[in-house]
């Protein structure tokens, strides 16, 4: 039984026995994702409210349900880090109890761990990623359903994490042909629009911009007919600008990057590491590093102490090559990007990497 199944099920339940507080225990789900983007610290404030009464009526089966959305919220709305990782664990750790074997979100939490993982050090927690991707390769069932294309989606960017284009290509490539052998059309379209916003990068850092252009478009409709997928609609438009500046129309360019910040403007969630090195490669395309330089500033600011700790080291390195290329890059700055690579388990790369900026 699927998840939804069960969430249904469950529903019709609680209806036939008049019970209004577990349907009350319900109702706050379909409540906190529909402001996921546009008010995620309230989504995770109902997620949490929905644990607590599920406590409060001996449901167990529910409480888990809630903390593994309290952990979507947290990873995927707020995209912090910080001390999710104590709450992912809990959740590993109950979702072993025999208890829960038939669970229908039991597999969520593993792909969460995953991503975690994934986003703190990915180098550093390379092998318990890989044997949770094992271990839901094996178990997960072939054919289409949501946790197969949640772990897909993580495996993808655990690849884009190495720098293994090839391998993230491949697993893109994957999960949108699970999604072809999908009966459910719009299942299919909000797992797979992130495969297309990932291989406009791929395929761009492989210089193959015909394909950019094909997989923007791809995304763009499918995020126009998708609801909360705001933000990748904005990233499409955003790789749509960069096609318009490659191809020197600076009357489209900047109409279409004012179409895409305007609409990740709006929305309370961050934006993707993602999305920042498009706006970048912009502005770096029209020779404005001052402006690249501005938007690593404020992604920076984003980011800072919320556990993201490779992506701050990422984006620290990246800011002090422009730094570099201005020709401003000072000692403070180096050091800045040191220290973050030093608070990962195998900085080795990284330190490397900023010490040929730092020597020109």
């Amino acid at each position: 039984m699927g998840i939804w199944d069960w969430y249904n099920e469950c529903e019709r339940q609680f209806r036939r026995a008049g019970d209004r507080e577990r349907l009350r225990m319900m109702r706050y789900h379909p409540e906190g994702f529909d402001c996921q983007e546009t008010d995620p610290e309230r989504t995770l404030a109902l997620f949490t409210e929905g644990r607590h009464l599920a406590e409060r009526l001996g449901e167990p089966w529910w409480v888990l349900f809630y903390d593994v959305w309290r952990v979507q919220a947290l990873i995927g709305y707020l995209q912090n880090y910080r001390d999710v990782l104590d709450l992912a664990v809990r959740c590993a750790l109950e979702v072993r109890k025999p208890s829960y074997a038939h669970h229908p979100w039991k597999f969520a939490v593993f792909n969460h761990l995953v991503r975690i993982y994934t986003e703190i050090d990915p180098l550093g927690y390379a092998e318990p990623i890989r044997q949770a991707l094992d271990y839901l390769e094996a178990e997960l069932p072939p054919e289409p359903n949501d946790d197969r294309y949640v772990m897909l989606g993580r495996k993808r960017k655990f690849a884009l994490a190495r720098g293994d284009l090839d391998a993230a290509a491949e697993v893109a490539a994957a999960q949108i042909g699970l999604g072809d052998a999908d009966d459910d059309a719009s299942r299919t379209g909000w797992y797979t629009v992130g495969d297309y916003c990932d291989l406009c990068l791929v395929c761009q850092r492989r210089g193959d911009w015909e394909a950019v252009a094909e997989h923007a478009e791809r995304a763009e409709g499918l995020a126009r007919r998708l609801d909360q997928c705001q933000s990748e609609l904005a990233e499409a438009q955003l790789w749509q600008a960069i096609l318009a500046r490659r191809a020197g129309d600076e009357r489209q360019a900047p109409r279409s990057l004012r179409n895409a910040t305007r609409r990740m403007g709006r929305l309370r969630t961050p934006p993707s590491k993602e999305y920042f090195d498009a706006l970048v490669l912009y502005h770096e395309l029209g020779g404005e590093l001052e402006r690249g330089l501005e938007a690593r500033d404020r992604e920076l600011a984003l980011i800072a102490g919320k556990g993201r700790l490779v992506y701050e080291c990422e984006a620290q390195t990246k800011r002090c090559s422009l730094l570099a290329r201005l020709g401003r890059l000072r000692p403070e700055d180096v050091e800045a990007a040191r220290a973050a690579a030093r608070r990962l388990r195998i900085p080795d790369g990284y330190l490397a990497e900023i010490d040929r900026i730092a020597n020109g």
